[in-house]
């Protein structure tokens, strides 16, 4: 009986030890509360760093703790305990009694996403081992920074083009567009004030920008993140230049008026800066033709003088072979080869000298006779002056008549027939010589009839046609035309190239510079020392 009462009591005392030993103990802190605030690091919603607060344990200690959130609400709603969480600095194995352990909080802001105020208890166990009663109180405050617009500048410029290169033009672009937006939250009342501009060059204050915004009277409205289109006119530049000046945005949602940085460049288009390199290519080559016209008109006057001194040679074969010469520069003239024509004058002068030195005349002996029978002269003779080579079907040839008689003067008359039907008379000396064009390639003989029934004729073979010949002229004048073209859009875009400048163009240095740019002048080694002065930066 009495081992049995024993044995009774025991079944009952050990599960009654065990309820005990399991059940959670109380655990003391030194206060009964605590607050713990969360605040958003920005009005989108994003998190700031973890919040600390510093627990106490003022009883035994507690090995490998383990702390977590239970009982969280929010105005009187149950939510996810994972929503705050707790880490202990990273060497705490144990919470010693009466020693000040610093805490850091995390929130979740998925589930803290409110502002407001939140509570719930503090649990704190061991790893392995025992639970304690939550007896802390937490207090969390949830903060959001209120959202305020701020304005993104982002800095205007305005290319303005002039219609006419002159002072006071029309633009071809009377408005232009430009984008507000702001970041944070949207801007209510939006207004645009006006921006007076300056020149960068002497700072004097001209013109203005103005700024509406398109389908509204007066002030708008700008959605956060979402650009809002601006209409931007100018007006008061009739130079050209680059120009400054300030937009002022302003907005009751703003602290201070919003600063908009608008440049505007006024310039001329470029297609006038090629025309200006045009004019100066095209006066080049008006001067050098004009050039070649002097240098021709100066030929044929030396070819005209040096003519009648080899007419006046005593040799008749020497005087032939000189004015063949002759002729053949006149040639050379006429398809404005004037380099060969001065070639070929230069080695007739030479020859000329020789032929006058060795015909200096020499005394004759006193004569045995009373009387001397002078020497018959030489005799008037028709000669064909164009070289064979050149005789070709609708080319001219050149006839004239040799040695004319003294007597032949002013009223002499001359009667030329060509042998291919065609007639002509000329009174006078300009009958000795003429020009005449076979249209077909054979043999003629051209007769010429003189005064006192003097008469001459000569046989002329003509070839080939000379269409083949004008067609190559032709398509030289072509090729030269072309690559004139050519050269004056090269030049042009070297030009845009190297007097442009990245900001603007149409001062009138620039237009001086342009032509004497096509003009050639850019070889001169002033010339880079003008652009200098007349080019800013």
């Amino acid at each position: 009986m009495h081992w049995s009462g024993i044995l009774v009591s025991l079944s009952i005392l050990i599960p009654c030890t065990a309820a005990v030993a399991h059940s959670p103990q109380v655990l003391r802190f030194e206060r009964d509360q605590a607050e713990v605030k969360f605040v958003f690091a920005s009005p989108e919603g994003a998190p700031s760093v973890p919040e600390a607060f510093f627990l106490t344990v003022k009883d035994a200690p507690v090995t490998s703790p383990r702390i977590r959130v239970t009982q969280l609400r929010h105005e009187a709603a149950q939510l996810s305990s994972g929503g705050v969480r707790f880490e202990l600095p990273p060497a705490t194995r144990t919470l010693q009694p009466r020693t000040v352990i610093p805490v850091a909080a995390h929130f979740d802001p998925a589930v803290l996403s409110r502002p407001g105020s939140y509570n719930g208890r503090l649990v704190v166990e061991e790893t392995v081992g025992r639970h304690f009663v939550p007896r802390l109180v937490l207090e969390f405050t949830v903060t959001r920074p209120e959202a305020k617009p701020k304005l993104v500048p982002e800095p205007a410029v305005l290319l303005v083009v002039r219609s006419w290169p002159w002072p006071g033009a029309p633009y071809w672009e009377k408005s232009f567009r430009a984008e507000l937006w702001t970041s944070g939250a949207s801007a209510a009342g939006v207004d645009v004030a006006p921006a007076r501009l300056s020149s960068i060059t002497d700072g004097l204050t001209q013109g203005r920008v103005t700024a509406t915004f398109p389908g509204q009277s007066g002030r708008a409205d700008i959605p956060a993140g979402r650009p809002v289109e601006l209409e931007l006119a100018v007006d008061g530049l009739p130079y050209v230049g680059k120009y400054e000046g300030t937009l002022l945005v302003q907005s009751a949602a703003f602290k201070d008026s919003q600063a908009v940085k608008t440049t505007v460049i006024v310039t001329d288009s470029l297609q006038y800066l090629a025309a200006a390199v045009a004019c100066g290519v095209f006066l080049s080559l008006a001067w050098s033709a004009l050039g070649r016209q002097r240098e021709r008109a100066e030929e044929e006057l030396a070819l005209t003088g040096l003519r009648r001194r080899v007419a006046s040679l005593p040799d008749p074969a020497t005087r032939r072979l000189l004015l063949n010469q002759l002729d053949q520069a006149v040639e050379a003239l006429e398809e404005n080869e004037i380099a060969r024509a001065r070639t070929i004058r230069t080695e007739v002068e030479r020859r000329y000298d020789q032929a006058a030195a060795a015909a200096v005349p020499v005394a004759a002996p006193a004569p045995a006779v009373p009387m001397a029978v002078a020497a018959p002269g030489p005799q008037p003779s028709l000669e064909i002056a164009t070289p064979e080579n050149s005789r070709r079907a609708n080319a001219p040839i050149r006839f004239r008549i040799l040695d004319p008689a003294p007597a032949w003067d002013a009223a002499a008359r001359f009667s030329w027939q060509f042998g291919d039907t065609s007639e002509r008379t000329v009174h006078g000396l300009a009958g000795l010589q003429q020009m005449h064009a076979y249209a077909y390639p054979g043999t003629y003989t051209a007769v010429v009839h003189g005064p006192a029934g003097a008469r001459f004729e000569a046989r002329v073979k003509i070839s080939g046609d000379r269409s083949a010949g004008v067609k190559l002229t032709r398509w030289r004048q072509e090729v030269l035309l072309s690559a004139g073209s050519i050269a004056v859009g090269v030049a042009s875009g070297m030009a845009i190239q190297f007097l442009a400048r990245p900001d603007y163009f149409g001062t009138w240095s620039d237009y001086v510079l342009a032509i004497l740019w096509g003009l050639g002048l850019d070889r001169s080694a002033k010339f880079e020392q003008v652009r200098k002065i007349f080019v800013r930066g």
